[in-house]
């Protein structure tokens, strides 16, 4: 997670190049079940990646109770 954290901002676009690739890839070389098993899962580490990359670069503002 960390090395993805620390690339230059990486974004929906580039999950969904990468995706694309992928779909392309397992399409390739596996068959239709077992090539849809690899792009789900897939699929589940690019949201959780950029979900993960979206809360560091935009952590949420903590609810701050001014005491004036």
């Amino acid at each position: 997670m960390q090395v993805h954290i620390d690339l230059p901002r990486l974004n929906q676009q580039h999950f969904d190049r990468w995706l694309a690739l992928w779909r392309v890839t397992t399409s390739e070389l596996l068959d239709q079940a077992h090539a849809e098993i690899f792009v789900k899962k897939a699929e589940f580490m690019a949201e959780r990646l950029l979900s993960a990359i979206d809360l560091y670069h935009d952590p949420p503002v903590a609810n701050v109770v001014s005491s004036n």
